[in-house]
């Protein structure tokens, strides 16, 4: 029986019903082998479909090799397919028992790495992961706040430094804390992030006095520092213009500005983010340095810190952050 994908040559019967596609988790890439109506099915398996299209099988049953009937030894009826209880991570032991984000399956058993324990459903690396360092819950903070080999420690490249009142101390990461910044209490200022022990501006800034300003939409900065638009002119890609802003910018106080990215001007003019919040896609977002971490993903991201989401440093060998939500800020 030939089975092309949509193809004239298909001899199944492609008018029946569209039942829609039984979810039987991800693809695995393969192609197609039979359209019924607008869903793409496997007539060897699917049990809505079973050797043609409209042929349903009995909820007792399922479509075994294009035929209707009693799954195979070592299987079971699980949602209308045969599955393998030892070994399959979405019904392992039990239909529908899932394994979760990186744990198999092993003699009907979800299972971790070696270096790794099932913790909240969601196998946990527990000799790197500060929110599981050792055993589940075990949090690494203040003065250990990184977890290495199982031990929650300040980091070579940490300091412990002074909280302030108290006399308390916490280890801070003094490559990328604003804070401290290369060394305890050496405050960056004016706009400038922490960048491999050294105060620096955001790429596209540049440090005016003590603030960092963009030269290429400030209007009192226009191209360099002091250099002002006159009254009627813009400032777009650093120089001072008569005919408006070019498309996707907005006019905002005598800048030309991208409103889906400026923590001036964010989704609207006049509409500033907070300190410690960026503009992603029009919306301030709040963020952080996932500190001791040099690349995505970072233990202190995600579900275990706060369910936000690691992208990449805001400069070339910045620390990764971890942002609220979803998406990453724009370059």
């Amino acid at each position: 029986m030939a089975m092309a994908c949509g193809g004239s040559s298909n001899s199944i019967d492609q008018t029946g019903a569209d039942t829609g596609p039984l979810s039987d988790g991800a693809s695995d890439g393969t192609p197609c082998s039979m359209m019924c109506g607008t869903n793409c099915v496997d007539p060897l398996t699917d049990p809505r479909n079973c050797g043609a299209c409209g042929v349903v099988c009995p909820p007792t049953e399922a479509c075994v090799a294009g035929k209707c009937g009693a799954c195979p030894a070592s299987t079971v009826l699980c949602s209308g397919f045969c599955k393998d209880l030892s070994t399959d991570p979405r019904n392992c032991g039990a239909c529908g028992k899932d394994c979760g984000t990186g744990s198999t399956c092993v003699s009907g058993v979800c299972t971790c790495a070696a270096s790794s324990k099932l913790c909240g459903g969601v196998c946990r690396d527990i000799t790197s992961d500060p929110r599981n360092c050792g055993d589940c819950g075990r949090n690494c903070e203040g003065a250990t706040p990184a977890c290495v080999g199982s031990t929650c420690v300040c980091p070579p490249d940490g300091k412990v430094c002074s909280t302030g009142g108290g006399g308390g101390t916490s280890c801070r990461d003094i490559s990328s804390d604003p804070r401290n910044c290369g060394d305890c209490g050496k405050t960056c200022s004016g706009g400038q992030i922490c960048v491999a022990g050294k105060c620096d501006c955001l790429p596209g800034s540049t440090l005016c006095g003590t603030f960092c300003v963009s030269t290429s939409t400030s209007p009192a900065n226009c191209g360099a520092g002091g250099k002002a638009c006159a009254t009627g002119e813009v400032c777009a890609a650093g120089s001072c213009v008569k005919t408006g802003c070019p498309a996707g910018t907005t006019s905002c106080d005598g800048a030309c500005v991208d409103t889906s990215k400026s923590v001036a001007h964010c989704g609207s003019c006049g509409r500033r983010c907070d300190g410690g919040e960026l503009c992603i896609s029009g919306e301030c977002r709040g963020y952080r340095t996932a500190s001791f971490c040099k690349s995505c993903p970072c233990a202190t991201c995600g579900s275990g810190g706060g369910g936000s989401k690691c992208c990449p440093g805001l400069a070339p060998g910045a620390t990764p952050i971890c942002v609220e939500g979803s998406t990453c800020p724009a370059s």
